[in-house]
């Protein structure tokens, strides 16, 4: 008997299976179509880019350049559809959809000069009206950075928002900024603000460097690609505590990439070339002259020696242990050099830019790919900094009521990078510290030596023996390796009902290296 109501029990079971299956495959064939066509009500002509969406579900479309649309796999049903096209007045119509069917909604779109209400994505990666939301949100179009040349990402975020403060790290190619959103909140934590990228808790580590080169310091907020970057908004209350946890004590910028759009494939190419060199005079600072004071920058560049004679009448270097054992009696002459025109470490530099991206698709698959290639050449010979950027967005609509959103972004970066800065050893420091001509510490007739431009000799850096050459032979390089994955799932079972689900990762590989080569080096 037992036996017998198990066997019924998992018939049962296995035809309501059956039928549940066979009915869910019906209720996903059961769709169809909203059509139509959308005008200007002045003039009568079609309107091309108008955002048309069923209201409800995922679907939606654009309009071409004749001003008609197609959305498909629209479940059956009655709906609310609704147009926007900025600067125009809104369309809604109401349409039954039947399975197999083409539902037509047309519109006629008249013009508007009323102010739109600003939009944000919150944290869940809603939109919702600015007013709308407690938390203090600035935000920056790409249009108010694309227009304009930036280098990196901490120049997108300078001078375009209130409550941001950009510090930049030193002249130096690859060295990035602090970036501050509320201050100092903490004296031995990180001051540095969150960094979402796509929903992604993104890296944005800036004291990342092995070895040390002077302070400066290399930034993973500079990684992002400014060109890709579709929106980029700022969270500086306290509400960000509330939306994205602790980590948010020192506010929150979150960037939300560029995506494709439906309509014929969009392409775009850039490309940018620049020049970099010092504006300081370097010929004036090291011409020879006799007791006539500098000033500005060529008095920071300037070494000073002052000649006088003995008791005996001989011409000496007025050293500190002269003056203080007044060996030194009667000054002649003041000397001056400057070691950077001798011996320069300085060069002209360079950057180049370039970039290509497409981006497009239908109803239920839309793209954006974006390749780019930067190359810069700082003006001192050691610096450089290449980077390579590959990005691929993709938004499929999986089921009438299901969404998917793939964000794929890929970095390549190799950074090099001189001693400078605050370091004893760094070239710039090396020159201001050294003398006007005593090339040897130890020797102070070595006058005529110096004169006369012996390779030999430092040539006024602080480190006898020392060419500039030796400075730049070491090697300090950074690669970078990093991908962030980012995936959305919107599912919209109801219209009154709306589930989003976001998962992602950050990876980086960071290889830091330095060389000194051997009997090559003081």
């Amino acid at each position: 008997m037992l036996l017998l109501r198990s066997r019924a029990a998992f018939a049962l079971a296995l035809s309501l299976t059956l039928l549940g299956g066979q009915r869910v495959a019906e209720a996903q064939t059961a769709v169809g179509v909203v059509a139509g066509k959308v005008t200007d009500r002045g003039t009568k002509g079609p309107l091309a880019d108008v955002q048309v969406q069923v209201v409800g579900t995922v679907r939606g479309g654009r309009t071409g350049a004749d001003g008609s649309y197609r959305v498909t796999g629209v479940p059956v049903g009655t709906y609310t559809v609704r147009a926007i096209r900025l600067g125009f007045t809104q369309g809604v119509a109401t349409v039954t959809v039947t399975a197999g069917g083409t539902a037509t909604a047309d519109f006629a779109l008249g013009a508007a000069a009323t102010n739109l209400d600003q939009i944000t994505i919150s944290a869940t990666g809603e939109q919702q009206r600015k007013r709308e939301i407690g938390a203090s949100i600035s935000r920056i179009d790409s249009g108010a950075f694309n227009a304009a040349t930036v280098a990196n990402f901490s120049q997108v975020l300078a001078a375009r928002t209130p409550g941001i403060v950009v510090q930049q790290g030193a002249g130096t190619s690859g060295v990035g900024s602090r970036i501050r959103l509320r201050g100092v909140t903490s004296i031995n934590l990180s001051n540095d603000p969150l960094l979402v990228i796509d929903g992604v808790f993104a890296n944005n580590s800036v004291g990342n460097l092995t070895f040390g080169i002077g302070g400066a310091q290399a930034s993973r907020f500079d990684d992002i690609n400014p060109e890709d970057i579709e929106d980029i908004q700022v969270i500086k209350g306290p509400a960000a505590t509330a939306l994205y946890g602790t980590g948010a004590a020192n506010g929150v910028i979150q960037i939300t990439t560029k995506r494709g759009k439906a309509g014929r494939t969009r392409w775009n190419a850039y490309g940018e070339l620049g020049q970099q060199s010092t504006l300081l005079d370097l010929d004036q600072a090291g011409s020879s002259q006799y007791g006539t004071p500098l000033s500005g920058d060529a008095l920071r560049l300037v070494n000073y020696r002052q000649i006088g004679r003995n008791a005996a009448g001989q011409r000496v270097a007025c050293s500190r242990e002269a003056q203080v054992l007044r060996t030194c009696v009667t000054p002649d002459t003041l000397y001056r050099n400057s070691p950077f025109l001798n011996d320069s470490p300085f060069r002209d530099g360079g950057n180049e830019s370039y970039g290509l991206s497409a981006s497009g698709g239908g109803q239920d698959v839309q793209f954006y790919f974006a390749a780019d290639i930067e190359q810069d050449r700082g003006i001192f010979a050691p610096n450089n900094l290449g980077r390579r950027n590959l990005r691929a967005n993709v938004t499929a609509n999986l089921l009438p009521s299901l969404q998917t959103v793939v964000n794929v972004g890929y970095l390549n970066s190799t950074s090099t990078f001189p001693q400078n800065d605050n370091l004893f050893a760094g070239t710039l420091s090396a020159g201001l510290l050294g003398g006007a001509f005593d090339c040897r510490p130890d020797t102070r007739t070595a006058i005529a030596e110096c004169n006369a431009g012996n390779d030999s000799l430092s040539r006024g850096y602080v480190s006898a023996n020392v060419p500039v050459r030796q400075y730049f032979v070491q090697q300090f390089n950074q690669n970078i390796q990093r991908l962030v994955l980012a995936n959305t799932l919107n599912w919209t079972p109801s219209t009154w009902l709306k589930g989003t689900l976001r998962t992602g990762a950050d990876v980086l590989r960071r290889d830091d290296n330095t060389l000194t080569p051997p009997n090559q080096v003081f």
